[in-house]
């Protein structure tokens, strides 16, 4: 997660090769990403349609998207065939007006400008 301009978030997610060989490409594969309200409603999803082949050690981040969200809590939630789901929980908090990005830790883009626990 990351928000570099007030009030507007990119949230990506990435595939990891933690192994020493390529993963070679596969155009079969199907992602999906969601975005839940509070309450549980779809705010917006999407899908990637395959990957580029992964050497090892490498990272690749076929998920992008970039969102205005008005305060509130969220949860993001990345799927596909075959691989767990990963969901993170955050809020966009708004206070002293300006908008803030609160998200655990190991979720935020280090170069994240408006993160809450940086708020004056």
């Amino acid at each position: 997660l990351t928000m570099l301009e007030e009030g507007r978030v990119s949230i990506s997610a990435g595939m990891h090769n933690p192994g020493k060989r390529d993963v070679p490409q596969d155009d079969s594969f199907v992602g999906e990403f969601a975005l839940l309200d509070k309450a549980g409603n779809l705010v917006n999803d999407g899908k990637v349609y395959g990957f580029s082949s992964l050497a090892g050690g490498e990272t690749s981040y076929p998920y992008m998207y970039e969102l205005t969200l008005e305060p509130g809590a969220y949860t993001v939630v990345f799927s596909a065939q075959d691989v767990e789901p990963v969901e993170v929980d955050f809020e966009i908090i708004e206070e002293a007006g300006h908008v803030y990005l609160n998200a655990p830790q190991e979720n935020i883009d280090p170069f994240t400008q408006f993160i809450y626990s940086q708020a004056p």
